[in-house]
């Protein structure tokens, strides 16, 4: 168990829960027991409270890692994508059936340090 600090911001409507100390490499989850009303000063089970599972990755991204899966198109990222702020990759041509087609397309990946699209696969 990671020790957390719980803040009550915006007038007891915002709760924000941190680890106290820096994450080390791995994967994480919130979970809640039970919360305060503080105005009605009742307690309550919060149903279905664990969060989605979080990675922690503190390595260096380096753009070898990349995978791709020419059976499907699919890119593969390393979990090191979390730690960059920006990525665009450019599409300069492709190969079909043998015949290498010239082609340009930018990919925004990562923008403003949040993946673009929410279906990225990991490696």
């Amino acid at each position: 168990m990671i020790t957390s600090e719980v803040v009550l911001t915006l007038n007891g409507t915002k709760l924000t829960a941190s680890p106290v100390g820096e994450l080390v490499d791995g994967e994480y989850q919130y979970r809640i027991g039970n919360l305060v009303n503080v105005i009605a000063g009742d307690e309550e089970d919060v149903y279905n409270d664990d969060s989605n599972t979080f990675y922690v990755n503190n390595a260096k991204f380096n753009i070898n890692d990349l995978v791709l899966d020419n059976s499907y198109a699919k890119l593969y990222f390393p979990l090191s994508i979390n730690n960059l702020n920006e990525l665009t990759l450019s599409l300069v041509s492709y190969t079909a059936d043998g015949v290498s087609t010239e082609y340009d397309d930018e990919i925004k990946v990562v923008v403003d340090g949040k993946l673009y699209a929410g279906n990225k696969a990991y490696i």
